[in-house]
């Protein structure tokens, strides 16, 4: 008899918590809001050289920097309720050195297909690593 008192308040305390984990849950997981914007700045590093610049990349512009063409296709960031946050959805492609160059480096494309094409977070960007052997890319912020 004391078992089954003790199951049932067991169950009761049990379904009361998860109650209390639901309203929590429904009021700590807002959905978050992101704003649209037209720039955003990366921190892409030469892991040859060992140098890390700072480009800023406009939607929809290419930008050139060393082997690498980066299209910044969409930039995001948090409205200002929520926590900071910028994501971005790049396109990267590769070029290598043409045969025939005399004096500056000229550079062809590889291919017309992207060796990256993606989003990645600034908060977390090994969710979707942009991997290179000459080249790290790094969200910095959007604006």
């Amino acid at each position: 008899m004391l078992r089954k008192s003790c199951y049932l308040c067991l169950f009761a305390l049990l379904v009361e918590f998860v109650q209390i984990v639901q309203a929590d849950s429904e009021r700590c997981f807002e959905t978050v809001k992101y704003i649209q914007v037209e720039h955003a700045t990366l921190l892409i590093l030469d892991r040859i050289s060992s140098h890390a610049r700072k480009v800023n990349l406009d939607v929809g512009s290419p930008k050139i920097f060393g082997r690498l063409k980066i299209v910044l296709k969409k930039a995001f960031k948090n409205s200002p309720e929520f926590p900071p946050e910028s994501v971005v959805f790049l396109e990267v492609f590769d070029k290598i050195p043409k045969q025939n160059c005399t004096k500056a480096v000229e550079y062809e494309e590889r291919s017309e297909m992207p060796v990256f094409s993606g989003w990645i977070y600034a908060s977390l960007p090994s969710a979707n690593v942009f991997e290179h052997p000459m080249y790290n890319i790094k969200v910095i912020e959007c604006f």
